[in-house]
């Protein structure tokens, strides 16, 4: 059974509304085996998964490109992408990464070969107004959209939330357009959960 770990209640971040709603789609299905993409700093434990990352971390598996990955086609009933699609293909100091175009689309390829027909994907970012944010960009419907429409995927669920006050609350995709990403604390002014099924 998926569980949290970690949590840090100094500030609320999108982690508070990620975690449970992931947690939901994990506990209690069965699945073979999963893959886990960003899973360095993952503040969750799903079981069966092999994490993959680009760094060396206790939860990381294999240390791989997310936009090569080193699996055969149909290798998972299951594949997470916890707010981590963002930062793929952005410059990042920490990981020692420089800006690539068209990186983020290549690993929703890859995603796609790996899993299984009928596999699930699972995938959440900062949503609202497009914008970079220093080392990762804050999703619009329309980049989203695109992002997602390169396979062939069925949206089985998409759930938007929003930071309002202290806390994150289920909010309409319609109101989200003017959305930032916080700088300070650092977190998402909104965020977009969405399972995909192949």
């Amino acid at each position: 059974m998926g569980k949290a770990v970690g949590s840090d209640t100094r500030a609320v971040t999108e982690r508070s509304v990620e975690i449970p709603w992931l947690l939901e789609r994990v506990n209690g299905v069965s699945y073979e085996r999963g893959l886990d993409i960003g899973s360095a700093d993952a503040q969750y434990q799903v079981p069966r998964v092999v994490g993959v990352d680009i760094r060396r971390a206790p939860k990381v598996d294999v240390i791989a490109d997310a936009d090569c990955l080193c699996f055969s086609n149909w290798s998972f009933a299951l594949a997470l992408c916890i707010s981590t699609i963002e930062h793929i293909g952005e410059r990042s100091v920490g990981y020692g990464t420089t800006y690539e175009e068209k990186k983020r689309e290549r690993v929703m390829d890859e995603i796609y070969r790996v899993l299984a027909p009928g596999g699930r994907c699972l995938i959440t970012a900062p949503f609202g107004k497009y914008g970079p944010f220093g080392f990762g960009i804050n999703f619009d419907a329309a980049s989203w959209d695109h992002l997602i429409a390169r396979c062939p995927w069925e949206r089985r669920d998409e759930t938007y939330y929003a930071l309002r006050g202290a806390a994150y609350v289920p909010a309409r995709r319609c109101e989200l357009a003017d959305v930032r990403y916080c700088k300070s604390p650092s977190r998402a002014g909104a965020v977009v959960c969405t399972e995909l099924v192949k």
